[in-house]
Parts: C-alpha cells; structure tokens; sequence
C-alpha cells in the first residue's frame, strides 16, 4: 500500500482577484485574475502563466458589455464569457462529465481559455443575449508580419432566459 498527496482530479486549486468599479449610473468597469496551482507543491498548473484560468477587463453599459484579455470561449464551462458555465450544466463546472449526471450540453474540441480575446454581450432582449468572441491569437502573443502564424478563434453564441428555463447555441471555428 502507498499513500501520496496529488493536486486535484482534472482541476488544480484556484486563486484569483476581482474588482470593479462604477463609472456612472449604468456604466462600470471591472476585471478578473484568476490562476491555478498544484496544492500539493505550490507550482503553478502551467509553468510561465501566472493567470492561466483568466486575466480579463470588462466595460459594462447600457449597450451590452465589452471583455477583452485572456478567457473562456464561449462553448466553456470556464471563465466569465463562458455559456456553458453555469448557464448549461446544473452543477456548474466540467467535472459532471466524470459524475455522470446532469449534463446538457455538447460540445467538441477544446474550450480552454483564449489569449488576446475580444467578447462582446448585447443586453438582454426579452430573455435574449447574443454574444460575439474573437481572439487575434489564442496561442499568445501575436506574430507581427506573418499573420498566417497566428492561430485565430471566432465565435457566435446566443442565450434564452425564461424563469428557470435557460438554453443557448454556440457556433465557432478556429
């Protein structure tokens, strides 16, 4: 028998910081940091990246709301600009995929955090939102000159409330 100390199942443990502020009735601006570590040694989840989950700004008006930064695409389960999230999955995170309960969502390939993102959220509309994401490079920094080097994402997505009815569909592409 041996016994051993590992970090977490799919997820390491998470600190972050959130903040914001009121520019005017209706207008704000906020911004989230949040990052991932092994509880078990204290290094980070990914070596080099010290707000891994994400790193964002956000302004909110009466027109919708603006994030840019590094987040979750819209098809995640992760972030703030997320649909998945909360929205689509009644326990609120991925790790019902290994419970084996609850989901309602599909979804195929990744949904890691975006780098160099941009997400925009119009107001709500009778129960609905439409959401619009684009990353110059989800893979870091952007390659100057060479355009075809940097891997792009964009994403459409829309959402329907109606009391605790909530259903959405996200379309993207790489």
């Amino acid at each position: 028998w041996q016994l051993s100390e590992k970090s977490g199942m799919r997820n390491s443990s998470r600190f972050g910081l959130r903040g914001s502020e009121n520019l005017a009735p209706n207008w704000s601006l906020s911004f989230t940091l949040e990052s991932q570590f092994l509880g078990d040694s204290g290094d980070f989840q990914t070596a080099g990246i010290l707000w891994e989950r994400e790193s964002s700004l956000t302004l909110s008006s009466p027109w919708g709301r603006i994030t840019v930064g590094r987040v979750g695409q819209l098809k995640s389960p992760i972030g703030t600009t997320g649909l998945v999230g909360t929205v689509m999955n009644p326990f609120g995170s991925a790790m019902s995929n290994f419970i084996g309960a609850g989901n309602k969502f599909v979804t195929a390939g990744n949904y890691f955090p975006l780098n160099n993102a941009v997400t925009y959220v119009t107001p709500n509309f009778a129960g609905v939102k439409v959401y619009a994401q684009y990353s110059f490079s989800t893979k870091g920094q952007e390659t100057a000159g060479n355009e075809r080097q940097n891997q792009r994402y964009a994403g459409l997505g829309v959402k329907y409330d109606l009391g605790s009815f909530s259903t959405g569909l996200v379309v993207d592409t790489v």
